[in-house]
């Protein structure tokens, strides 16, 4: 399933539903198609690192899109860069700040993808003292396993007991440096932490890396459209968690489609609504349009008959509610009849 989320208002514009099969690349050119049907102009697609390959990032220019990505630590290129790449924790070269301290990048030029592009990197201390302590209590725990094995009270051969090490460390062995002994045929050894790798590693703690093919944009300007598209994230979050929709599993096509339309439906519903609360209650729109839905549930309406004329009467209306109909516009709402 794909939205399409207005950037300004928040507001769904358009929704595509996909067979489960797909590969990402025959996605992304179907979801362009579409755009296209719809007359949208080439702009500029922002997205995690999820879908991020050779194959996507040249069919995306190849449409004449722009791109903004997140680019996965995995990739060789990109280890090399977070691993080379300084950034001075100084004003100049501070982008965002966040609850979790702040955000420092700098833009580097590098080729990715088999092209030269504008790589921006972004570091957050918090994040890389984070990392640097998971990584010592890992390599603690992990070193507490080391001795039994290296006492080798089975008499194992070296070889043997190195696979028993590789297969307890796994891609942390690097971290550790072992040296082995032999004594009338029984193979000991000893171990101690390779503090030059932990240094080295410690290079890329905290640090992720942006591709951008608008290389007129700073590294602020990137930061801030990357950390933007989170707005549309949350738009899936309210498509099912907002509403309280339980998981439905459908089999047949039809009810798919049906299903996701009435979803989006009433996400477009709920987002109109809030949209009336922004001028507002600018701070927390949401909150408000959902405890105004919330009071208005107590509202019931009645028919009563005086002097032989029939009346429809609104009870427990308060005054606050009248007060936040009248902020949103909605002031007539109930014109035309008695409240009480």
């Amino acid at each position: 399933m794909a939205i399409l989320v207005s950037k300004f208002d928040r507001y769904p514009i358009f929704h595509f539903t996909y067979p489960g099969d797909r590969t990402s690349v025959t996605t992304i050119k179907n979801l362009f198609c579409k755009l296209s049907d719809l007359s949208i102009e080439p702009g500029t697609v922002i997205w995690d690192r999820g879908n991020v390959s050779t194959k996507s990032i040249n069919c995306i220019e190849g449409l004449h899109w722009d791109i903004i990505c997140g680019l996965p630590k995995t990739t060789k290129v990109v280890q090399t860069i977070l691993h080379d790449i300084e950034i001075p924790k100084t004003p100049q070269y501070q982008v965002k700040k966040t609850a979790c301290g702040g955000v420092y990048a700098r833009k580097v030029r590098s080729k990715i993808y088999g092209k030269m592009h504008s790589i921006t990197i972004y570091a957050n201390p918090y994040a890389a003292l984070k990392e640097s302590e998971d990584r010592n209590t890992l390599l603690s725990t992990l070193s507490q396993k080391i001795s039994p094995i290296l006492q080798n009270s089975e008499e194992l051969k070296e070889e043997t007991v190195i696979a028993a090490l590789e297969l307890v460390l796994k891609s942390n062995l690097r971290f550790f440096t072992f040296a082995f002994s032999e004594s009338n045929e029984h193979v000991t050894g000893t171990w101690e932490f390779n503090e030059e790798t932990i240094k080295d590693a410690q290079k890329s703690d905290g640090k992720w890396a942006i591709l951008s093919t608008k290389d007129n944009l700073s590294a602020k300007e990137v930061i801030d459209e990357y950390f933007g598209k989170d707005f549309v994230e949350k738009k899936f979050q309210e498509v099912k968690s907002g509403r309280e929709i339980m998981p439905v599993r459908h089999r047949l096509e039809n009810r798919v489609k049906s299903y996701i339309f009435l979803n989006v439906l009433s996400l477009r519903i709920h987002t109109a609504f809030v949209n009336l609360f922004k001028s507002a209650f600018p701070e927390n729109p949401a909150e408000c349009a959902s405890d105004f839905l919330k009071k208005m549930a107590r509202v019931e309406r009645t028919q009563v008959t005086i002097d032989n004329k029939q009346k429809t009467v609104f009870l427990n209306l308060t005054p606050e509610l009248e007060k936040t109909m009248k902020d949103i516009g909605l002031e007539n709402l109930f014109q035309g009849t008695d409240l009480l």
